[in-house]
């Protein structure tokens, strides 16, 4: 089960926690040991690095990489056009990973571009 994203995420507060989690794996707290087994690619492991322990976040929040959850949101705390604007440039450029997270970090934009690419897919 992932962590619900809040409405409005934030990078410095998630930033915050994958520095408190890996204070808490390098001082042996299980909880936190439990967590990098859970959703860290790795497992567990002595030497952990910050990196290390933003993925582990990022994966509670369902996402692949700490990098895909930063991209999801900045995205998300844009103004509704110019994510827009950023997902058609991605399409537009056949970078279709970062069309995909751009998309899912607003449903009601992705309902939208799937209306437009059916109906550009009606006229070919």
């Amino acid at each position: 089960m992932f962590k619900s994203i809040p409405p409005r995420p934030n990078l410095e507060f998630d930033r915050k926690q994958a520095r408190a989690l890996m204070k808490a794996l390098q001082s042996g707290d299980a909880a936190a040991r439990e967590r990098f087994e859970k959703h860290h690619p790795r497992g567990y492991f002595e030497t952990v690095k910050l990196a290390d322990a933003q993925m582990v976040v990022a994966r509670e929040y369902g996402f692949a990489s700490w990098p895909q959850w930063k991209t999801f949101v900045e995205t998300r705390n844009l103004a509704r056009q110019k994510q827009a604007e950023i997902a058609l440039r991605a399409v537009c450029s056949n970078d279709f990973a970062r069309a995909r997270v751009l998309l899912r970090a607003d449903p009601e934009l992705d309902r939208k571009a799937h209306a437009v690419l059916d109906a550009l897919a009606a006229l070919f």
